[in-house]
């Protein structure tokens, strides 16, 4: 069986091994960080090893990809409300929207009525609202591996978005390949902690004294760029600032929220096993700028012949460019550095402090600051 023990803070809770269990004696429990890990019920083992094998962490990774295909994409201005509905381009839509006019399902990450994120299926075109946009919460896949292989034992579509360690984690729960199975990750920053969403919500529900009933992390109505974190409540009222003064993000883009296996993540350097990556361009105004306007454009990595074939179905939708990928600033993606204060972060989150306190612990000590100062001055007296 899985020993939590022998993986430590490197699981990555994609949830394989509790979905593969035949028994169902693992769960995957929050820790007090709020990350959830498989908890094991090891009277009822049967000591098959299933879990073990859909394992990624105590399993070798084979990537096998080479040969990368690189676009710079947006959904055609007929689309234009989807991509203001988007974080970037619209591209997961047009790919979501293809595969369900013929009868596909898609999976992905969604909100549910307490604003927390996990992953459900699709196959109505008029849902597909409810798995676009970035959820920088880790959202937990629930029975979607199992929903998945149910669908195509039946010889459905399904199209399967999320993280490069959760589709991992899907491929290793299916042990093998199928025809009818495509699958998207994304250029990953990392996962902040679905404890610390809680919580912020929870803030911004007693301060508003309403409900949130829907969120936007990357509202684009002042542009791309410079979004906002949203959030509308049942009364009407709204909640919306800048991405770079928000609290939340802060914490996220600061990595002091991530999940530890994070840290050290194996699918760094455009690693991956998904037939299609998808992702920011940033800097396309540098290299490419008749394709900006600020409302959004993807970077699309293609993976796979099969991602070859499912870009191909879109290209009426979109507009799109070919280009290298150090040109789409995508060579490497960025690998994210442990925060030095945050083990005190989470003990402060565990006794429940403001957000405010909370994002203290992203701001360097007074004795810090004073060194940088010295370090200045001693950089400029060299150079003069």
């Amino acid at each position: 069986m899985v020993n939590v023990g022998d993986i430590g803070y490197l699981c990555c809770g994609c949830g394989a091994c509790a979905e593969v269990c035949p028994k169902g004696c693992i769960d995957m429990r929050q820790d007090f960080e709020g990350f959830y890990y498989p908890k094991v019920d090891s009277q009822q083992c049967i000591g098959c090893s299933k879990c073990i094998r859909a394992c990624q962490m105590l399993n070798e990774i084979h990537f096998g990809i080479s040969n990368n295909e690189s676009y710079i994409v947006r959904v055609k201005d007929s689309f234009f409300n989807i991509r203001l509905e988007s974080s970037s381009g619209g591209v997961f839509s047009a790919l979501a929207c293809k595969v369900m006019e013929n009868d596909g399902y898609c999976f992905g990450a969604a909100f549910n009525n307490d604003m927390e994120v996990c992953h459900i299926s699709i196959g109505d075109l008029e849902e597909i609202g409810k798995l676009r946009g970035s959820k920088y919460v880790q959202s937990n896949t629930l029975h979607t591996f199992r929903e998945t292989k149910i669908l195509l034992e039946q010889g459905k579509t399904v199209l399967y978005s999320g993280t490069p360690c959760q589709i991992f984690g899907l491929k290793h729960y299916l042990e093998k390949d199928y025809k009818g199975l495509y699958t998207v990750d994304l250029l990953c920053h990392g996962v902040p902690s679905p404890k610390l969403w809680k919580h912020y919500v929870q803030e911004k529900q007693n301060q508003y004294k309403a409900k949130a009933v829907d969120v936007k992390f990357r509202d684009k109505r002042k542009g791309w760029r410079d979004y906002s974190l949203s959030i509308l409540f049942d009364d009407g009222k709204e909640y919306s600032e800048e991405f770079f003064k928000n609290a939340y993000m802060r914490m996220f883009i600061k990595n002091i929220s991530l999940r530890p296996s994070c840290y050290d993540c194996k699918y760094r350097d455009l690693n991956s096993c998904a037939d299609i990556t998808l992702g920011d361009c940033w800097g396309i105004e540098s290299f490419m700028p008749e394709m900006d306007d600020d409302k959004g454009i993807s970077t699309v990595l293609i993976h796979t012949e099969k991602g070859r074939q499912l870009f191909s179905s879109i290209k009426e939708d979109v507009l799109y460019r070919s280009t290298s990928e150090q040109e789409a600033n995508v060579v490497k993606a960025k690998v994210v550095s442990l925060h030095k204060n945050r083990n005190e972060f989470f003990k402060a989150l565990d006794k429940g402090v403001s957000s405010e306190e909370l994002s203290r612990y992203l701001e360097p000590s007074r004795g810090e600051r004073l060194k940088s100062r010295i370090y200045d001055v001693i950089s400029q007296i060299r150079r003069s």
